[in-house]
């Protein structure tokens, strides 16, 4: 299982990271599209889609070199 996952997370990484087509790469970025393969690998989709609201929310909430958005 746990290879499978790690086999699964690294062929991901490497097709997001090359950046083949920008929407691609927009798309594969997001945290939602990429816990649904994990949570299906696991077998646990609703903590996947859990884990995913939150750090959306993290990452909303948080900004870049640590300033907090204005909204």
């Amino acid at each position: 299982m746990e290879l499978s996952l790690a086999i699964c997370a690294g062929l991901w990484y490497w097709i997001a990271r090359t950046q083949v087509g920008y929407t691609l790469h927009a798309i594969l970025c997001q945290p939602l599209v990429m816990a649904l393969p994990f949570g299906l690998i696991y077998g646990n989709l609703s903590q996947a889609m859990i884990m995913c609201k939150y750090s959306n929310v993290y990452l909303g909430l948080v900004g870049n070199g640590g300033n907090l958005p204005a909204e």
